[in-house]
C-alpha cells in the first residue's frame, strides 16, 4: 500500500512538472519579442502610413481637438510638424517598443536619407470612436522631469572594464530576478497568466494523486489558460505622465523646419545650410549632422553649444565616445538616456551592441535580458541569445532562441 500511494506521488510529480515545463515553455516562446500592439499603437501605425503618403497635409484632420497643435491654426499645425519631421520622401518608419506603455502613446524611429534619425513619440487620446493624434515630441524636445544623480553615483562605483567574477555573475543574476519581480507586479497580465499556471499545477498534482481525472483535465485546462491569458491579453498600460505627454514642456520647432530638411534630405553637397539657424535645438541637429559624416570634432563643438540634459545630447554624446572608443564615458551617457521616458528597444539594442564593442560584456548581456523581457520586436537579442549557449555547444538552448529569432526576421545563410 505504501509503496501504491508512493508511486501515485512521484507520478504525480513527474506529470505536474512536465505540464507545467510546457505551460512555461510555451509563455516563453510567444513571449518573446511579440508584445501586443496597443490600440493606440494600431491608429499611430495608420496615421504614419497617411503621413508617408500624403505628408503634412494627411494629418490635418487627424488632430484631436484640445491638440496644442490645433490651437496653432492649419499653417502653425503644419509648421509644427515638419520642424519635428521632415519630408516623408523615402524616409522609413520602425514601429518601436517602449520600454514601459503610456496610454495613448506609440513610439517609433525614422531614418532618413542623409543618414540621420529621429525617435519620434507620438501621443494619441481617444475621441469619438477612436484615436485622435494630440501632440508630437522628438528627442531635442524636453523629456519628463528625472533626477540623474543616482545614475552617476552608481557610474562612479562602476569599473571602466567588466568582470565575469561569480560575485559579478551573481549580481547579475539578482538583479535579473529583480527585475522579472518588478515586471511581474507591475503586469496584471502576467500575475494572471503565472498564477493560473500555479493553480494549473497544484490541480495536476491533486489529481495525480488522488488519481481523479477531472483534476488532471482541470489542470491542464488551467494551464493552457494561462499560455492563452500571456498571449491575448495585453500587458499592463502604465501610465507615467498622469495620463499623457501634456504636462512635459514642449518647445517651438516651427523656425527650424528649412533646417530639418536641409539635414534630412541626402547631401547634395552644401554642407553650410545647418550653420544657417543658431540655437540649442539647431545645435544638436547640426551635430547629429556631423556624426552621421563622422567629423566628429565638429560634432563635439556643436554639443557643447547644446542644452545637455535633453534626450538627445545624451545620446549624440554617447555615440561620440563611442566613436573615440571612451569606454567609461559612453556608458554613462547610455545610462544616463535610459533614466528618462524615451527609452525603446531601437535604443537599447543600440546600447547593448556598443557595450559589447567597449567591453562591457555583462552589460550588454542584462541589456539583452531587458529587450526579451520587455517582448522586443527585434530579433536581434533573440540572435544574440543563441549565439551564447552555440558557443558552448548548448544546441538544446540555443534553438528555442534561434527559432523566435529566425520568426521576426529571417536572416540569408551565408550571413548565418
Amino acid at each position: 500500500m505504501y509503496r501504491r500511494q508512493t508511486s501515485r506521488v512521484g507520478f504525480g510529480c513527474r506529470l505536474a512538472v512536465l505540464f507545467l515545463w510546457l505551460g512555461l515553455s510555451a509563455v516563453s516562446l510567444q513571449a518573446l519579442g511579440e508584445r501586443p500592439l496597443t490600440a493606440a499603437e494600431r491608429q499611430a501605425v495608420a496615421l504614419a502610413a497617411r503621413y508617408l503618403d500624403g505628408g503634412v497635409d494627411a494629418w490635418m484632420f487627424e488632430l484631436a481637438t484640445d491638440s496644442p497643435l490645433a490651437a496653432e491654426g492649419s499653417d502653425g499645425a503644419r509648421a509644427a510638424i515638419a520642424g519635428r519631421l521632415a519630408s516623408p520622401v523615402d524616409a522609413v518608419w520602425r514601429l518601436r517598443t517602449p520600454a514601459e506603455i503610456v496610454d495613448g502613446r506609440a513610439i517609433f524611429t525614422i531614418d532618413y536619407p542623409s543618414g540621420i534619425d529621429e525617435t519620434l513619440i507620438m501621443h494619441l487620446v481617444e475621441e469619438g470612436a477612436g484615436y485622435r493624434l494630440h501632440s508630437l515630441r522628438v528627442l531635442a524636445e524636453p523629456a519628463a522631469s528625472t533626477d540623474l544623480t543616482q545614475v552617476d553615483e552608481e557610474a562612479d562605483t562602476t569599473s571602466s572594464s567588466d568582470t565575469t567574477s561569480p560575485a559579478a555573475s551573481s549580481t547579475g543574476a539578482s538583479s535579473g530576478a529583480s527585475s522579472w519581480l518588478d515586471r511581474l507586479m507591475a503586469d496584471p497580465s502576467m500575475r494572471l497568466a503565472y498564477g493560473l499556471g500555479l493553480l494549473g499545477l497544484l490541480l495536476l498534482l491533486v489529481g495525480a494523486v488522488t488519481r481523479k481525472r477531472i483534476a488532471v483535465l482541470l489542470g491542464v485546462a488551467v494551464i493552457v489558460g494561462a499560455v492563452l491569458v500571456r498571449q491575448f491579453v495585453p500587458g499592463l498600460t502604465v501610465d507615467t505622465q498622469g495620463g499623457s505627454d501634456a504636462s512635459i514642456e514642449t518647445i517651438r520647432l516651427e523656425a527650424l523646419g528649412e533646417l530639418r530638411e536641409a539635414m534630412t534630405r541626402v547631401d547634395d553637397g552644401d554642407t553650410t545650410a545647418p550653420e544657417a539657424v543658431r540655437g540649442e535645438v539647431a545645435a544638436l541637429w547640426r551635430a547629429q549632422h556631423h556624426l552621421a559624416r563622422f567629423d566628429v570634432a565638429a560634432a563635439e563643438a556643436a554639443l557643447a553649444e547644446a542644452d545637455s540634459s535633453l534626450p538627445l545630447a545624451h545620446l549624440l554624446t554617447a555615440r561620440l565616445h563611442l566613436e573615440r572608443l571612451e569606454s567609461a564615458d559612453a556608458r554613462l551617457a547610455y545610462e544616463r538616456l535610459f533614466a528618462l521616458d524615451v527609452v525603446h528597444d531601437g535604443l537599447l539594442l543600440e546600447a547593448a551592441q556598443a557595450y559589447e564593442r567597449l567591453g562591457f560584456p555583462s552589460r550588454a548581456v542584462e541589456v539583452y535580458e531587458e529587450l526579451e523581457a520587455m517582448g522586443s520586436r527585434e530579433a536581434a537579442p533573440a540572435y544574440a541569445f543563441a549565439r551564447a549557449p552555440l558557443a558552448r555547444n548548448r544546441l538544446d538552448r540555443a534553438a528555442p532562441q534561434f527559432r523566435a529569432a529566425w520568426s521576426l526576421d529571417p536572416i540569408p545563410r551565408a550571413e548565418m
